[in-house]
């Protein structure tokens, strides 16, 4: 069925594909909706896209029109103080960190005078994590006296630990090779050990 209709900006009669053409070419299109968006910024009228939505600034949280998904400021001079805030943090962490690193340094000299230890004063003097401690305790690595609620290890024992002579063994991986599609012998499979 053939619907014959009038172009909105020619005004040339057109046979329409669907109901719903209002123009008899793209060109026309076109022209209809530049001229359509003039008089919208002539009257002040901004209208949202389909891409388009609105957004809060994650800054000054003012609400705005968002035209990516990845936009979270609202103007540049927001992005660009988000920015210092988010640098200043950053120097500050790093701050932190050595500050921590100086504690974990002054508890290490702490630690000099004490007879008896507990696991994480342990983990702080080997640089180990409290868990790999506690693992060495209950393998037996590392002897240890429990009491209620509390774990103690002589500072001789984890010297002691250092004044055995043992060597460093390599760990060793076997893996199968498996044989090419040419050897179907059964021999033709062999062992390859990594060092």
């Amino acid at each position: 069925m053939e619907i014959i209709k009038k172009c909105e900006w020619c005004s040339q009669n057109y046979v329409a594909h669907s109901k719903l053409s209002r123009f008899c070419c793209r060109e026309c299109s076109d022209k209809a909706y530049k001229k359509k968006r003039i008089q919208e910024k002539e009257k002040g009228i901004t209208k949202m896209t389909a891409v388009d939505f609105e957004r809060q600034c994650d800054y000054c949280g003012q609400t705005y029109v968002a035209h990516r998904l990845t936009s979270h400021y609202c103007s540049k001079q927001c992005c660009r103080l988000a920015y210092k805030v988010k640098t200043r943090g950053d120097k500050l962490s790093k701050k932190v960190v050595v500050e921590r690193k100086k504690h974990v340094a002054s508890k290490i000299r702490d630690l000099g005078a004490k007879v008896f230890l507990t696991p994480s004063e342990v983990a702080h003097l080997l640089d180990l994590n409290r868990a790999t401690i506690y693992r060495y305790l209950a393998e037996g690595i590392i002897k240890c006296k429990q009491f209620k609620r509390k774990t103690l290890i002589r500072r001789a024992d984890i010297e002691s630990l250092f004044n055995e002579e043992c060597e460093y063994k390599l760990k060793h991986t076997t893996r199968i090779i498996q044989p090419l599609a040419e050897e179907t012998s059964a021999s033709s499979t062999r062992l390859c050990v990594r060092e």
